[in-house]
């Protein structure tokens, strides 16, 4: 680490110069301005680790993040692949039901129209 001094200089301006900081930070400063120099580097040390894990996780989480949305969009499209080829398979069927009706009512007419020629030809 640096000089020990510079460093305690530095928080004290810190603590004193009115600068905008949390009161978890000038707790956290106040303990390290009151420990000695292995109590400094310690602190720092962990500080760092601790800088160093968040950064991985964010990083990791990021990634995690987009294979998610990539997958759930791919999901997603061959869901919709599947919902457009089976709502083709029912507009066909419906259309056959149909033809297949209008098939049995004309041929019911003409069934009709049969029994009518027979009756009259009797």
């Amino acid at each position: 680490m640096g000089n020990g001094n510079s460093v305690l200089s530095v928080i004290h301006n810190l603590l004193t110069a009115g600068t905008h900081i949390g009161h978890h930070h000038r707790v956290v400063l106040l303990l390290i301005n009151k420990g000695d120099n292995a109590q400094l580097e310690t602190i720092y040390a962990s500080l760092i680790s601790a800088a160093v894990t968040l950064a991985v996780c964010l990083i990791t989480n990021h990634a995690q993040a987009e294979k998610t949305m990539s997958l759930i969009e791919y999901r997603l499209n061959e869901l919709t692949e599947q919902v457009r080829k089976h709502n083709s398979v029912i507009e066909r069927v419906y259309n056959l039901e149909t033809e297949a009706k209008r098939h049995d009512d004309e041929l019911h007419r003409v069934n009709r129209r049969l029994e009518v020629i027979e009756d009259d030809h009797k």
